[in-house]
């Protein structure tokens, strides 16, 4: 969400970035686990057909996106 304050009488103003935060963590498992399965099925096609590298960097991406949607890897203050 985007604040924009401006005082009339300076012209000074303010802006305040706040996250929205409109994703439960619900929906965040269910986004999750969807994109697992697809990407796993994805991958283990290209297994199968000898492609064996695409395996650990789908996992990776996967990893990746757990540590984005559950903010493990953002900085409390």
């Amino acid at each position: 969400m985007v604040q924009i304050d401006i005082n009339k009488n300076t012209g000074n103003g303010t802006i305040v970035l706040k996250p929205n935060n409109s994703a439960t963590w619900h929906f965040n498992v269910l986004i999750i686990s969807s994109l697992t399965l697809l990407a796993f099925l994805i991958a283990g096609i290209f297994l199968i057909q000898g492609l064996w590298l695409i395996l650990p960097f789908s996992g990776l991406e996967l990893i990746m996106l757990y540590f984005g949607l559950t903010g493990l890897c953002a900085r409390q203050y």
